[in-house]
C-alpha cells in the first residue's frame, strides 16, 4: 500500500493526500508523510481527514472561508526563554489568520541535535475549520510531529500557553497548555530530560494566536528561544432571531424573511430546505427573499456570525407551506402570477395597447404617451390631441369632428362646418 492509499479506502482523503504529496520541497513532502503515517489508524480517521486537508492548505491549495478579525484589544507577548545561549537571528512569526487561534504546532526537530529546528502554528476558526498558519519559522528539516490540543465535539481546543526544556543552546522540547472548558491539558514533544525553562500563559483569558522564534547564535538556525503571541478571545456565540416572514400557509412562492442578532456588527448565513454546516453556509442579509419555491412544506434557517468568528450553533428557523392554490387578490378568476391587473378585477384581461397592463389599471390605455386623465381620446391613439371643433373630444374619436351637428358618416364636408349640407353640383 502506498502512502496515499488508505486502509479505510476513503477516496476523498486519498485524493487530498495525493495532491499534497506532490507539492513543495522533498523535505516538506517527507514531513507530511511522517504526520500522515502517524494518523492513519482507523480509530483516528476523523483526525486524519482533517490533517490531510490541512496539509493541502499548507501547500496553498485551499483558502479557509469565513475567518473573522478579533476586534477586542491589542495582542500581547510573553517570552519563554528556552535556550541558555545568546539568541541570534530572529526567525520571524508563524501567525494564525485573524479571528482564529492556535490549537497545535507542526514541529520539526534536527536529528543531529534532537532540538527544535522549525515550527508552524496549527489554527482553528469559528466554523470548525483547521488549517496551518503562515509562515514556517526555522527549518523544515529533520523529523516532524504534529503537537496538537485535543478536540471537543469536533472543535479543537485552544492553546493558551507554552512550556519547554532546553540544553545550553537549543530548545529540546516544547509543549502546549490547552484549555478544555474549565480544565487544562498539555501536549509535549521532544526531550524533556534537559533543563525545565518554565512556562508562559496568555494573560486575561487570552489565547495563543502565533509564535515567534529566534535561532541560536552558533549560526545553525536551530531554535534557541520561543515567544508566545496572544490576543483576547471572544468565545460567546451570538443569538439569532427571526422577526418577520411567513408561518403556516402562504400563497407566496418567494417569501421574504427578516431577522436580527444579539450582537451589533454580526453577519448572517441563510438556507432554505437544507441544513447549515461548515460546508454550506451562504451569506445573506435581512430582509432575505427566497428563490421561487414549489408548493409544499419548506423550512428556512438563519444563523449569526460575530466579528470574532463565533457561530450561532442553534440557528433560528421557521417551517411554512407554500399553497398549491395560486393567489388571486382581486378575485377575478385570474391568478396574480398571470393577471395583468392583479389588484383590479378584469376577467377579460383587455389590454388595448398590448403593454402588459390591463386597460382597467393602465394610466395610458391607448399607449399614445398622453395619460387617460388628460387624453381627449383615451381609447384611440392621438398623440397630437387634435380637436377641430374644440369640444374636448379628439378628432379621432369625435363622431362630429367639425361640430356642425351632422355626423361624420353622413356629413358631405366632415372637416368643415356646413349644417345645411349645401351641394350646388350635387356630387355628394
Amino acid at each position: 500500500m502506498t502512502d496515499y492509499q488508505l486502509a479505510s479506502n476513503d477516496d476523498e482523503v486519498a485524493r487530498y493526500w495525493w495532491v499534497a504529496d506532490r507539492l513543495g520541497s522533498p523535505r516538506q513532502r517527507a514531513a507530511r508523510r511522517n504526520v500522515f503515517t502517524s494518523l492513519r489508524g482507523k480509530a483516528r480517521r476523523a483526525r486524519l481527514i482533517a490533517a490531510v486537508a490541512f496539509m493541502a492548505l499548507l501547500a496553498g491549495l485551499l483558502v479557509a472561508p469565513g475567518v473573522q478579525a478579533i476586534p477586542v484589544g491589542a495582542s500581547v507577548t510573553g517570552t519563554l526563554a528556552n535556550g541558555a545561549g545568546d539568541p541570534g537571528t530572529d526567525l520571524g512569526d508563524s501567525m494564525c489568520p485573524a479571528g482564529s487561534f492556535v490549537t497545535g504546532v507542526f514541529y520539526f526537530y534536527a536529528v543531529a541535535s534532537a532540538s527544535a529546528s522549525g515550527l508552524q502554528v496549527f489554527c482553528h476558526d469559528g466554523y470548525g475549520n483547521n488549517y496551518y498558519g503562515q509562515p514556517m519559522i526555522g527549518l523544515d528539516e529533520g523529523s516532524s510531529y504534529l503537537l496538537s490540543c485535543g478536540s471537543t465535539n469536533g472543535y479543537y481546543d485552544p492553546a493558551v500557553g507554552i512550556f519547554g526544556h532546553s540544553d545550553d543552546t537549543y530548545v529540546t522540547a516544547l509543549g502546549l497548555r490547552c484549555r478544555n472548558g474549565s480544565t487544562y491539558q498539555t501536549a509535549e514533544n521532544g526531550d524533556p530530560s534537559s533543563t525545565d525553562r518554565g512556562a508562559f500563559d496568555c494573560p486575561n483569558s487570552g489565547t495563543l494566536i502565533g509564535l515567534n522564534a529566534t535561532a541560536a547564535s552558533d549560526g545553525s538556525a536551530v531554535i534557541n528561544n520561543v515567544t508566545g503571541i496572544c490576543a483576547p478571545l471572544d468565545t460567546t456565540a451570538p443569538d439569532t432571531t427571526i422577526t418577520g416572514g411567513p408561518t403556516g400557509t402562504t400563497n407566496s412562492t418567494t417569501p421574504t424573511f427578516t431577522f436580527t442578532a444579539s450582537e451589533s456588527g454580526d453577519t448572517f448565513e441563510c438556507s432554505v430546505d437544507y441544513l447549515l454546516d461548515q460546508n454550506n453556509h451562504p451569506a445573506c442579509t435581512s430582509p432575505f427573499t427566497t428563490a421561487p419555491l414549489a408548493a409544499g412544506l419548506h423550512y428556512f434557517l438563519v444563523r449569526a456570525v460575530d466579528a470574532a468568528g463565533n457561530v450561532d450553533t442553534s440557528p433560528a428557523g421557521r417551517t411554512f407551506t407554500v399553497s398549491s392554490t395560486p393567489t388571486d387578490t382581486d378575485h377575478d378568476g385570474v391568478p396574480d402570477a398571470t393577471d395583468n391587473c392583479a389588484s383590479v378585477a378584469n376577467p377579460d384581461q383587455a389590454d388595448q395597447d398590448g403593454d402588459g397592463k390591463g386597460d382597467v389599471c393602465d394610466a395610458d390605455r391607448d399607449g399614445d404617451t398622453v395619460a387617460n386623465a388628460v387624453d381627449n381620446c383615451p381609447d384611440a391613439v392621438n398623440t397630437d390631441q387634435a380637436d377641430l371643433d374644440g369640444d374636448g373630444k379628439g378628432d379621432v374619436c369625435d363622431p362630429d369632428r367639425d361640430g356642425d351637428t351632422i355626423a361624420n358618416t353622413s356629413d358631405n364636408c366632415p372637416d368643415v362646418a356646413n349644417p345645411t349640407q349645401s351641394d350646388q353640383d350635387h356630387d355628394g
